[in-house]
């Protein structure tokens, strides 16, 4: 799961009492945020119709069955389905026989778990550019021989009777660099990161209700 700063989620209305609706709106939320949309609808119809067999889900969504067998993979790596395979009597051909039929579900509880999983690593991800771009936006440089110094730096060049920070190297004054504090207005913020990731942990946290109800 990918996340860009641009990323606005919006769920619609569900019954907060009715733990199906609430999942189906986590896997709707979570599909059409990070995922294509034909990639989405997949997994949206797989929980809809659960269980279902391959060639009927391939119909429902009038997919080339090769490109949706490669969907379907990247979703069992994902740990997102499950896949129940038995023998079936094909009755519709001339001759009947056996053969090997592929149905699928969803695996709610590691769904929920590989989501909570995720975003931590999305958060841990944002933390870490929040603060390469907070050191890179304490860069100063002198604005006459554009010699740079650290923070620390910085602060040994200060002339308390002026008020100014001086250069080492040429006596021009020093200031935190324009281009470096753009930037950073620019950095993706945790507060940022917490106000698109609302809805998901709102509803991650309604599940966690209705767990602990449950047991």
């Amino acid at each position: 799961m990918a996340l860009t700063a641009s990323n606005e989620i919006s769920l619609l209305p569900y019954d907060i009492n009715d733990p199906r609706k609430i999942l189906k709106t986590l896997i709707r939320c979570i599909m059409r945020t990070f995922y294509e949309v034909p990639k989405s609808l997949v997994i949206e119809y797989i929980y809809h119709h659960e269980p279902i067999k391959l060639q009927d889900l391939a119909e429902y969504l009038c997919l080339d069955p090769k490109t949706l067998h490669s969907y379907i993979e990247d979703f069992k790596k994902d740990k997102f389905i499950i896949e129940d395979h038995c023998r079936e009597l094909n009755e519709s051909a001339a001759r009947q026989h056996s053969q090997d039929q592929y149905y699928y579900k969803i695996d709610t509880t590691t769904f929920i778990n590989v989501v909570r999983y995720r975003l931590i690593h999305m958060q841990l991800n944002v933390e870490n550019l929040e603060r390469q771009h907070t050191c890179k936006s304490l860069n100063y440089k002198c604005e006459q021989c554009a010699k740079e110094y650290t923070e620390l730096g910085f602060g040994k060049l200060r002339i308390p009777m002026q008020d100014l920070h001086v250069c080492s190297m040429c006596g021009g004054v020093v200031h935190e660099e324009v281009e470096t504090t753009v930037t950073n207005r620019q950095t993706i913020s945790r507060r940022l990161f917490y106000e698109e990731m609302k809805p998901i942990y709102d509803i991650l946290e309604k599940i966690d209700e209705i767990m602990k109800q449950e047991q």
